[in-house]
This record gives structure tokens, C-alpha cells and sequence, in this order.
């Protein structure tokens, strides 16, 4: 679902989507250490991937610090699927 606020911000949008890959990457890490290597980049691709994909031209018109937040988003994102402990 996309929100759309009346001054085409779609702030409230993104900070939806930040919230969702934030709790996949907490629930990701929780379960690294039962995970073998290929699979942490399979679970990226299919469920993290997905959500920064759906409606992305949406994020051109977000503010600065949405845009960072979805930025940070996906470095942890990242760290996870590399094995990084940040």
C-alpha cells in the first residue's frame, strides 16, 4: 500500500517501509547464527530487496533525513548479509 500525504512528501510512506526492513533485519540478525552462508543473501534478495524496490520513485521526492534513514536501513541490511558486526 502507498502513502500518499496532500503535499506529495511521501514521508509517511517511506518511514512505513524504514519500520518494515528495520524489524526484518532485527529478526535476520537474532537468527544469524543458524543460517548458513548463501542463505542471509537469498532472505535479502527475497524479502528486504523487495521492500526497497516496491514504489522506489517515490523516494526522489522524500526528505533528507527520510532518505538517510532508508540509507542506514540498508547498510545494517548490507552488514548482515556480509557477515559484518556493526
Amino acid at each position: 500500500m502507498l502513502l500518499v500525504e496532500s503535499k506529495l512528501k511521501f514521508d509517511k510512506h517511506v518511514a512505513k517501509i524504514c519500520h518494515k526492513v528495520s524489524q526484518l533485519v532485527t529478526v535476520l540478525k537474532r537468527r544469524k547464527k543458524i543460517l548458513v552462508f548463501e542463505i542471509p543473501m537469498n532472505l535479502h534478495q527475497a524479502f528486504i530487496v523487495l521492500c526497497f524496490h516496491y514504489c522506489a520513485a517515490t523516494w526522489h521526492f522524500c526528505s533528507k533525513y527520510v532518505s538517510d534513514k532508508l540509507e542506514k536501513i540498508h547498510e545494517r541490511a548490507l552488514h548482515f548479509v556480509h557477515q559484518d558486526n556493526r
